[in-house]
């Protein structure tokens, strides 16, 4: 391989680890954190709050995904749990899931009665409900909808307090408790015959606003990511190419006689001239 075709080789190699480092970059940027699915569900509740009991495992481990029922005993239990979390207390944001979205679709049984942390978008439609007669919770909820990133549906939350004012699309966090999946029928499919849609159900305390990320400190961070990888490249190209040219250069300067023009060679006498010089200055001594 030629000194040319290794710096070939050196710039193309350089231009892949830049685009890969990008995309890398990007798609850390635009993916949501993704987490299987647990075997069984947690029946650990942080804080104040209590372990389910064995009744109450039993009602949960009866409620159905995909129906249309929404206010059933399960749900009373959790808002009963629900109110005795720590409200904005970093102690059940810290210890709760981050499932992967679509798992709230696909498995939602296995998360089922256990804590887990959602941050998405207000998509409003917020609704007070008073709970019907029950041995768990009797007093208000309220209900919003919230967009999360990659979801097929908004998520519906339940709440036991009353949300603060919050405008379309604002970022917002919320902890609690999976319930269920219900088919509802929405606006848009509204009438007979439409179709109904599959919104996950969280049960919680409390929401609150998010903190919005940054963009410019996201693209900060990644052009300093480039920089760094291209500052790299550019040192291994130069080490090589000097490390090529101290193996190819020679060690002394050698210098070479000079080739020395041979002597001319003389043409020889004409014989005829020279006896015209001979008469020539005979005649000229017999005239002296």
């Amino acid at each position: 391989m030629n000194r040319t075709t290794e710096i070939k080789w050196l710039v193309l190699c350089a231009g892949v680890c830049l685009a890969l480092t990008g995309a890398r970059q990007a798609l850390a940027q635009s993916q949501p954190a993704t987490y299987p699915a647990p075997a069984v569900a947690s029946r650990y509740v942080p804080g104040d709050a209590r372990h389910f009991t064995g009744r109450e495992q039993a009602i949960l481990g009866g409620v159905i995904d995909g129906d249309s029922q929404f206010e059933t005993t399960g749900l009373y239990i959790l808002l009963e749990h629900a109110a005795r979390l720590p409200a904005m207390s970093d102690e059940a944001a810290n210890q709760a899931d981050q499932p992967a979205i679509d798992n709230l679709w696909s498995q939602p049984e296995a998360y089922r009665g256990r804590l887990i942390r959602l941050r998405g978008h207000y998509a409003g439609l917020t609704e007070e409900r008073q709970t019907a007669s029950n041995e768990w919770y009797n007093k208000k909820f309220y209900l919003l909808h919230m967009k999360v990133p990659k979801a097929r549906e908004s998520i519906v939350v339940a709440l036991t307090e009353p949300p603060p004012s919050f405008r379309l699309a604002q970022p917002v966090d919320v902890t609690g408790f999976m319930y269920k999946t219900v088919a509802w029928q929405t606006r848009e499919d509204s009438g007979e015959g439409g179709a109904r849609r599959l919104f996950p159900v969280l049960v919680a305390r409390t929401i609150a606003e998010a903190e919005p990320t940054d963009p410019v400190k996201g693209s900060l961070q990644a052009m300093y990511i480039v920089m760094g990888a291209t500052g790299i490249l550019i040192l291994m190209l130069a080490i090589r190419l000097w490390r090529l040219r101290s193996v190819t250069a020679p060690t002394a300067f050698t210098s070479r006689p000079r080739e020395v023009a041979p002597a001319e060679v003389q043409d020889e006498v004409d014989p005829e001239l020279c006896q015209v010089v001979k008469e020539v200055q005979s005649k000229k001594e017999k005239e002296e």
